[in-house]
């Protein structure tokens, strides 16, 4: 049995960190999407069913509808994405399918980090994972449809880019697409947090 255990053992501490980093993606969705597509919406996420029941009678513009009407509450990317997703699956409109970008962008997240803090020591990336998993707040972002999971992907991914190289055209080429995707998925707000990010490793 110790000679079993210890040959597992050995065969993971084998692997990849890009092997690892897969194996946390998927994990991370599976978390993140198990059990969706028999949850209600509630208050806060009704709205983006609305907007993917709305966007087959509407022409797409900067805003998503709702009854009707422009809601300048938001831009289109996260209404559009979360609508494409439900054609994916056929068409329907539930947890699962309008929470599903949100739920990928969370996996990738997990992987992110892992990757981060794997350039110092491994146990330090899988250590910093499931401290992010055991954030309820993290984990609830993950799980329904929220445009924040976006910047916060993208801002890892900026952290991780910026710090893999010194060259100066990487760091523009990173820090304009970075402060983008902040701006159209959460507005003014998605784009001071993205910069405040990757800023300091400028």
């Amino acid at each position: 049995m110790e000679e079993t255990q210890s040959s597992i053992s050995s065969e993971i501490q084998q692997w990849s960190d890009a092997k690892i980093a897969l194996l946390i993606f998927i994990a991370g969705l599976i978390l993140f999407t198990a059990g969706l597509s028999v949850y209600r919406f509630d208050e806060s996420s009704i709205r983006y069913a609305m907007y993917c029941m709305e966007m087959k009678d509407h022409p797409i513009g900067w805003f998503p509808y709702l009854n009707g009407t422009q809601d300048q509450r938001l831009l289109i990317p996260y209404p559009l994405l979360a609508y494409w997703s439900s054609q994916i699956f056929g068409g329907k409109i539930n947890m699962f399918t309008v929470s599903l970008p949100s739920s990928i962008c969370g996996a990738l997240s997990l992987m992110l980090i892992y990757l981060i803090g794997a350039r110092e020591k491994r146990e330090i990336g899988l250590y910093a994972v499931l401290f992010t998993v055991g954030s309820y707040y993290f984990i609830s972002l993950a799980r329904t449809p929220c445009p924040a999971m976006f910047v916060i992907c993208a801002s890892l991914f900026g952290y991780f880019a910026l710090t893999q190289t010194q060259k100066k055209w990487w760091t523009w080429f990173t820090i304009l697409p970075i402060s983008a995707i902040g701006f159209v998925f959460c507005g003014f707000p998605g784009f001071i947090f993205a910069m405040y990010v990757i800023i300091p490793e400028f």
